[in-house]
């Protein structure tokens, strides 16, 4: 009964937030299918298509021709992800992220330096979730010019619909660095787990 209600004010919250500027709505969902180590994921977000094993991972989308990504110790007890991106413009991009979470708390921050331009982007994502409810948050920066570039907001709610299969409707709104709001996104996000749980 109490998850039930949780998920009706999150549903509530999230029809709040599309309504709140239903003229500027895009609709982006994602799907993701997993079995033991391997993994399959497509996202409208970018059209990202990824194919997973183990800590590693491929990937493709609008503004990456060709991406690796690799799970791994950074130091001890500190894990994160490396990744290698040649973008469309035919740049090369050296990323890394290191989540920490602490009482459902996860903060991740991130680098990605474009060795072509000598450019170097960061951001600090947190999100926090509790009985399935979930909330995000992400600043981005230029690092090198020490600007800050933007930030995004999400709600979610993580409805596990059987051992194996998860849909998370969310609303996602974007600001610019003024603090200027951007289109809302919305959309719903599958999660398929032919191991038996579900994300």
């Amino acid at each position: 009964m109490k998850k039930l209600l949780i998920a009706l004010a999150f549903g509530g919250l999230l029809i709040g937030c599309v309504q709140e500027e239903a003229e500027a709505i895009e609709w982006e969902s994602g799907v993701s299918v997993s079995a033991g180590d391997s993994n399959v994921s497509f996202t409208q977000d970018g059209n990202e298509f990824a194919v997973g094993f183990g800590g590693a991972s491929v990937y493709h989308s609008d503004s990456t021709d060709i991406g690796v990504s690799f799970g791994m110790n950074i130091v001890s007890g500190l894990a994160g992800t490396v990744s290698y991106d040649y973008t469309s413009d035919e740049d090369s991009v050296i990323g890394l992220k290191t989540p920490v979470t602490l009482f459902g708390l996860t903060t991740t921050p991130s680098l990605d330096w474009n060795i072509n331009d000598s450019d170097i982007d960061g951001a600090l994502e947190n999100t926090f979730s509790l009985m399935g409810g979930g909330l995000r948050s992400k600043f981005m920066f230029d690092v090198d010019d020490t600007d800050f570039t933007g930030s995004e907001f999400e709600v979610n709610y993580t409805w596990n619909m059987s051992n194996n299969f998860a849909v998370q409707p969310y609303v996602e709104v974007p600001m610019d660095n003024d603090w200027d709001r951007g289109d809302t996104v919305a959309g719903l996000r599958i999660t398929m787990n032919w191991a038996g749980s579900s994300q």
